[in-house]
């Protein structure tokens, strides 16, 4: 955008709240044409680093905080209304890291086969080459053979 129109900035205002890794995107597109999509596993830690502190911090409004951001960093992960359903649904900080916990687990137990803490997910790439086109390379999205989707892409 900066090369087509010449402007000094560009403004990401509200798209930084529901998609964090923005700026490292913005970064690898400048440096590579394409940038990855965050993996499940990406999306989990973030998710739950955010509750472990809300809930470590004791927060009056701890539970609405998780709910925000259930909202917020969900977009992306398979199944994400059925999460975000999830975390409405519980009343204490507890449950709801419990409820992630779970689902995430659920998650790496149906892409790998195995039962384990960390959940596993592929990374999805935007290629600047096919533009407007994400091969997808994420379980959410089936089993191992190429789907196309369209995504914003920078720079098109």
């Amino acid at each position: 955008m900066v090369r087509e129109t010449g402007c000094d900035a560009v403004m990401i205002g509200r798209a930084a709240a529901t998609n964090p890794w923005i700026f490292s995107q913005m970064q690898q597109h400048a440096e590579t044409g394409r940038y990855d999509i965050p993996a499940d596993e990406e999306r989990y830690r973030l998710l739950m680093g955010y509750y472990r502190q809300i809930n470590a911090a004791h927060l009056p409004d701890g539970v609405g905080k998780m709910k925000q951001f259930a909202c917020w960093f969900t977009h992306g992960v398979g199944n994400g209304s059925e999460l975000r359903g999830l975390v409405h649904a519980a009343r204490t900080p507890a449950e709801i890291l419990e409820s992630v916990e779970r689902f995430f687990e659920g998650r790496a137990a149906a892409v790998t086969g195995n039962v384990g803490p960390d959940p596993i997910g592929a990374a999805r790439i935007v290629d600047s080459d096919t533009v407007g086109v994400a091969r997808i390379e994420d379980p959410a999205h089936g089993p191992a053979r190429e789907h196309h989707r369209f995504e914003a892409t920078f720079g098109t």
